[in-house]
């Protein structure tokens, strides 16, 4: 039996039996990894912890590996810190489930990326204390998550351009597929990608804009990424936004 410590931001969770749970975390030490957590559900003792293991929670807590069981445990766990407003805003609270589920669908590394970690811990706090701005959120979320796993324009933009989703660049030749995005899309990424999060209240965007670019940028991944699947929660998130 190994016991260990690291730091954990909670994708998805299953009841597991009557009392407990299986949650997918991502690391700070391994990637993605999958938990057992005994008791999670129960009631009884200190009460549920279920709490803890809402999407885009990031957790401290105390892991165990043992030779009899594929899973490792958690033991000790708690808040690595407190959000004030994701769970409570029911915009904040939908693109945290999209976030979720990208990652899970997006990043299959099983091994320590702490640059990777660092910046979807540091997202979450940043995202947690918006006021303005937040219906742009998840567009640039799924750009900057693309570019720090690998997936982001191989040049400069010009003004003009249009971004070739298949090749990855921009271009101001003719594009003769489908897969590309549109002048003010290609902008709007150039800009997304360049632009911090308190300057997202700056992009004014209507709802089809925002649905377009994003679908766009979720089959940008699809084309060069393998079993990607479908996003479930695109359909809550675009009822809120």
């Amino acid at each position: 039996m190994e016991r260990y410590k690291t730091r954990g931001i909670v994708l998805l969770s299953t009841k597991y039996g009557e009392r407990d749970l299986i949650v997918q975390l991502l690391t700070e030490k391994f990637g993605i990894k999958s938990y057992l957590v005994r008791g999670a559900r129960s009631t009884r003792g200190h009460g549920s912890k279920l709490a803890l293991f809402q999407p885009m929670f990031c957790l401290e807590f105390d892991g165990i590996s043992t030779t009899r069981s594929e899973l490792d445990y958690i033991s000790e766990v708690k808040n690595a810190f407190v959000l004030r407003t994701i769970p409570f805003d029911i915009r904040k609270s939908t693109i945290a489930l999209f976030m979720s589920e990208l990652i899970f669908k997006l990043v299959k590394e099983k091994e320590q990326n702490t640059e990777l970690f660092c910046f979807i811990a540091d997202a979450i706090q940043q995202f947690d204390c918006m006021q303005e701005g937040i219906a742009n959120f998840h567009l640039w979320f799924v750009v900057h998550l693309l570019s720090i796993i690998g997936f982001h324009p191989g040049n400069g933009y010009s003004e003009g351009c249009q971004f070739d989703l298949q090749e990855g660049i921009y271009t101001s030749q003719p594009i003769f597929h489908d897969n590309f995005l549109c002048n003010e899309e290609s902008q709007l990424l150039a800009y997304l990608i360049d632009s911090k999060i308190d300057e997202l209240c700056k992009i004014k965007l209507v709802r089809g804009q925002r649905l377009a670019f994003l679908e766009k940028m979720i089959k940008f991944s699809t084309i060069h990424l393998e079993n990607v699947g479908k996003i479930n929660s695109l359909e809550i998130l675009h009822d809120i936004f």
